[in-house]
């Protein structure tokens, strides 16, 4: 079944969903094996911030597993130049239908990853979702999230999520 209008089936890219490691019980749940940071090889430790996947699609990008790229762009209101440069084609190449580019659709899957998990932060909430997302935030740098995409940021913002929703997670409860 594939996908129809300016919805683009990620299947070309499931190789990069399967490469990461995987436990029984999702992709966040169970130890992974392995160094990580200060760790020593063999412990059980959990999975690292980068190999975090959102589990719910809260802000509705994805549909039967196609990414629905106009969306995506639509809640970030980034224009067509930015997703161009930060995909690194021409602005000529960039389309949402079932030509986008492959660099196109790793970009905005990402991004889109990024915001499901601090969607589901937020409880599915769109409205607080959207609004972090504009709000200059200090421990950034005094700049919103979405600025940090706009100027080819993203990797560093899904990197301060993470650590963010990490620390949170181990946070004792009150």
């Amino acid at each position: 079944m594939g996908c129809k209008g300016s919805r683009v089936q990620i299947s070309a890219l499931r190789p990069v969903f399967q490469s990461r490691p995987e436990t029984p019980g999702g992709p966040m749940s169970g130890p992974i094996r392995g160094t990580i940071g200060n760790s020593t090889a063999g412990r059980a430790e959990t999975r690292p911030p980068s190999l975090a996947i959102a589990e719910k699609d809260c802000l509705g990008f994805w549909t039967d597993g196609c990414l629905n790229a106009r969306r995506v762009v639509a809640f970030l209101a980034l224009a067509s130049r930015d997703v161009a440069r930060l995909a690194g084609i021409s602005l000529a190449s960039v389309r949402f239908d079932q030509k986008i580019p492959r660099e196109v659709v790793e970009l905005l899957s990402d991004i889109a990853n990024t915001c499901g998990l601090v969607a589901e932060y937020f409880g599915g909430d769109a409205g607080k979702t959207a609004l972090w997302f504009r709000t200059e935030n200090p421990l950034l740098g005094n700049i919103s999230p979405r600025e940090m995409i706009r100027y080819g940021r993203h990797k560093r913002l899904r990197h301060f999520v993470m650590s963010a929703l990490e620390v949170n997670a181990r946070a004792p409860a009150v």
